[in-house]
């Protein structure tokens, strides 16, 4: 939380924290972060508003997308 709020604030990453978009709607974006080697976080980002959305593995993601 802490880290994509400074994110968002400075324009700056943390070294490891690895941030990209997976997903970009007309409604708004999703983006991902590598949290650690096997866990990955997705939220929202919708205007000035972020929602996160879930935390799991690569595959869990990739599934999550998948759906919609």
């Amino acid at each position: 939380d802490e880290e994509i709020r400074l994110f968002y604030e400075t324009g700056k990453l943390r070294c490891g924290l690895r941030i990209k978009k997976v997903y970009e709607s007309r409604h708004g974006q999703i983006l991902e972060a590598r949290v650690s080697r096997s866990l990955r976080i997705l939220w929202s980002r919708q205007q000035n508003q972020i929602t996160f959305m879930m935390l799991g593995g690569h595959d869990a993601v990739k599934n999550f997308l998948k759906n919609l």
